[in-house]
């Protein structure tokens, strides 16, 4: 009896320590709802096969600390209504210590149970008074997690274990490092995740415990990527991170040496419209050796200095020391340089010699200069850009970097010059071409230029003799002269009178036209004594124009044809004579019409007579009373007899011939002829 109860107190041993084993994972007994602190393994179940190592056997077992569940002495646990009891045994815990499968039995009755490996089920059911779980193999990979659940509404006692083929040992401790590297100021560890502070390097842990590592930052240096800040802020001097964390075993016990990445910090520049040369800093560390700021440059300015992150103080040398931290800006100052501008007054007096102009501002006060006959306009650079307006103001500001010189620019003013008026027998126009024919009666012209008066001479109207007058054109029929000139001054200018001098007279007589319509062709003749050459004769009927075609004329009229007779030197002739044809009387047939004889029908049209002839007009023809006159021979096709009228039409140029008329026939043919046709035809054809 004392036999049995000892084997089975062992027995009970071991189920409770394998049970333990398992709880160091999840450590929750649901009945209990109580959860281990990550600190807080105790015990693991260790599976060996027989023979394989040895150890002592506790009789009255272990307990699961803060499980609920205790190693009593009759080696029983209790699982309560509609709770369940999950233990786990890790990966890393199979693997290390070479577990494996062996005979391990659980002892209850109307509970249910499940045997997992990585999530396979190896073995399952419910138990009615003991299952041997240890005979499965347990080959695979994850975890290895023992589940036993009481669905019944009592609490089921006496579940225990028996095995006698396993060793119980105690959770092993491990010394965990941790070591603080560059720009660290100090490291600890923890199993809590947030925590802000906690135990040094060297601290012993149970294996299978997390335990977390964690950082104080230095001065200029920032978190490494998958670090945690837990407290402070972010990347500054004393921000606390979480840099890791180790599930603790024989591989996993350090966190090695801890160090932070070095903060690079900004350097930011207003230049204000300078520029700095090439590879100047734009960024530094806590390690960067101490350097100078370069120094910008700016087109017409002096660099004055740095502000900003150096104070308020301009400062031409800046620089950053060794160990600083943070962001910079700086702002660079600048003093405008000046520069000597000298005038070129381009012929005009009077003014300012020179001005002291400032780069990119506004022109100097100065005074202009002057020059008759010229509006001043400005001052202006080699390119013809303006720096003064006309009024002495600042048209641009100075944009050049060295000294220079601005030139004048000048408007010649423009003054008026006038004609004579208009004489009895000239007109006058003004020009500043020496070679015109039109121009207008006065204009302004450009100061000091030469202008010239010309003389537009009425028809017959010519250069006084011994005047220096030079022809340069017609203007119509009238001789245009450029008589005059003069160099235009300042205020008014006006030419004298020029007076042209009269013509020698032309001597001509005409001869009309007076005759009868003959279909001629018929003009006036003029003849010419004086001057016997170089003369022009030109023509107008009525209002029109004078013409040097001479009109001719065929038909009935009487027109009055007027004339014109110029020449050089001499004043114009002006004559008419009359062109009379009037209607002709005489009037008869040259070759009388004709009517034809013997006209036989033959299929096709016929002229019925020979055409007359007129000696003026025309002859016409008509066939019977009621046909239309034509002058066309009338012609016909069919057998009939046919009165042809015929006559000469009076119109405006001719009186007329009456009409008169014959009878002209076609007869049928001879039907006896046409049998002899016939048979003469047929027989050639035979």
């Amino acid at each position: 009896m004392v036999q049995t109860k000892n084997r089975l107190m062992r027995m009970v041993s071991l189920a409770l320590f394998f049970i333990m084993c398992f709880a160091m994972m999840i450590g929750v007994m649901l009945k209990n709802n109580v959860a281990y602190a990550a600190s807080e393994k105790v015990a693991e179940f260790h599976f060996w096969q027989i023979g394989k190592g040895s150890g002592t056997r506790t009789d009255n077992g272990v307990d699961f600390q803060y499980s609920g569940i205790k190693a009593n002495t009759d080696s029983n646990i209790t699982i309560g209504a509609n709770s369940s009891v999950t233990i786990t045994v890790s990966e890393a815990t199979i693997n290390s210590k070479g577990i494996t499968s062996g005979a391990f039995y659980i002892y209850a009755s109307g509970i249910s149970y499940t045997w997992t490996r990585g999530g396979t089920t190896l073995k399952s059911g419910t138990i009615s008074q003991f299952v041997n779980i240890g005979e499965t193999s347990i080959a695979g990979s994850g975890n290895l997690v023992l589940t036993l659940t009481n669905s019944g509404s009592s609490d089921v006692t006496g579940v225990h274990f028996e095995s006698p083929n396993y060793t119980l040992y105690a959770a092993e401790k491990r010394s965990v490092s941790i070591t603080a590297g560059t720009g660290v100021k100090s490291v600890y560890m923890s199993t809590s995740s947030t925590a802000t502070s906690g135990d040094s390097s060297g601290t012993e842990y149970a294996d299978g415990t997390t335990v977390y590592g964690f950082a104080k930052l230095d001065k200029g240096y920032s978190s490494k990527s998958g670090w945690t800040l837990v407290s402070g802020y972010a990347n500054t001097e004393n921000a606390i991170y979480r840099v890791g964390s180790k599930k603790i075993s024989s591989s996993q016990k350090s966190f090695g040496t801890i160090s932070a990445d070095v903060t690079t910090y900004s350097i930011s520049y207003t230049l204000n419209g300078g520029t700095l040369p090439s590879g100047y800093p734009t960024s530094y560390n806590i390690t960067t050796n101490t350097f100078s700021l370069s120094k910008p440059t700016k087109t017409g300015y002096t660099f004055a200095g740095w502000t900003g992150s150096n104070g308020n103080t301009k400062q031409t040398s800046v620089s950053i020391t060794k160990g600083s931290t943070g962001n910079k800006s700086y702002t660079a100052s600048w003093t405008a340089n000046t520069y000597t501008v000298t005038f070129n007054k381009n012929n005009g007096t009077g003014g300012s010699n020179s001005v002291t102009a400032t780069y990119a501002s506004a022109m100097p006060s100065a005074t202009m200069p002057t020059r008759t006959g010229y509006t001043f306009k400005g001052y202006f650079d080699s390119n013809n850009v303006k720096y003064y307006n006309a009024d002495g103001s600042s048209a641009k500001n100075w944009d050049k970097t060295s000294a220079a010189t601005l030139t004048a620019q000048w408007q010649i003013n423009q003054y008026p010059v006038s004609c004579p008026a208009n004489t009895e027998h000239a007109s006058f126009f003004v020009s500043s071409s020496d070679n015109a024919t039109s121009g207008s009666a006065s204009g302004n012209f450009d100061y000091n230029s030469t202008v010239y008066l010309y003389v537009v001479a009425d028809e017959g109207y010519y250069k006084p003799d011994g005047s220096s007058w030079q022809k340069t054109g017609m203007s119509g029929d009238k001789i245009v002269y450029r008589a005059n000139s003069l160099t235009v001054s300042s205020g008014t200018n006006e030419f004298a009178v020029e007076t042209p001098q009269k013509g020698a007279e032309i001597f001509a007589t005409a001869t009309g036209y007076n005759a009868p319509f003959d279909n001629g062709s018929h003009s006036i003749t003029v003849n010419v004594t004086t001057p016997a050459s170089d003369y022009i004769i030109k023509y107008k009927v009525g209002s029109g124009n004078y013409s040097t075609t001479n009109p001719q004329y065929t038909g009935v009229c009487n027109v009055a044809v007027e004339y014109k007779i110029t020449a050089d030197g001499y004043y114009p002739f002006f004559g008419g004579a009359t062109v009379v044809i009037t209607q002709q009387k005489n009037v008869s047939y040259t070759t009388a019409p004709a009517k034809n004889e013997n006209l036989i029908y033959n299929g096709a049209a016929q002229a019925l007579l020979t055409a007359g002839a007129s000696n003026y007009g025309t002859v016409q023809y008509k066939v019977g009373d009621e046909g239309e006159w034509t002058n066309t021979v009338p012609q016909v096709q069919n057998v009939g007899d046919y009165v042809v009228y015929y006559r000469v039409p009076e119109d405006a140029n001719q009186v007329g011939i009456a009409e008169s008329s014959f009878t002209v026939s076609i007869a049928e043919v001879n039907k006896d002829e046409l049998f002899d046709i016939i048979s003469i035809v047929d027989a050639y054809y035979d």
